[in-house]
């Protein structure tokens, strides 16, 4: 699902337009639909760099945050691998995207 969120504050001139992404989350525990949205494990002050960079530039302070945490990850934990069954869940999918995957 989706609508749009334009930008109209200048008259007469083409403004910005954002289409969200909506959708519904479950994890493997069949914990899910968060309404109220996911309490980060990590907080940051996105608005103490206002410089715009270009998509994905790593100067951009949360891509530049999620990197450095990569970064972080790697070198403090083994790889290892863990096979997850896939299960299917209807609880709360919306009925015509229901997919058959047997």
């Amino acid at each position: 699902a989706g609508f749009a969120i334009e930008d109209t504050r200048i008259s007469g001139q083409q403004g910005w337009v954002l289409y969200p992404a909506i959708y519904k989350l479950f994890n493997a525990a069949d914990q899910g639909n968060y309404s109220m949205g996911i309490t980060p494990s990590v907080t940051l002050n996105e608005i103490q760099n206002l410089e715009i960079f270009p998509l994905a530039d790593p100067r951009e302070v949360l891509i530049q945050q999620a990197l450095n945490g990569m970064s972080a990850a790697k070198k403090s934990s083994s790889s290892s691998v863990q096979v997850i069954p896939f299960k299917v869940n209807y609880n709360d999918a919306d009925p015509l995207l229901k997919v058959n995957f047997n």
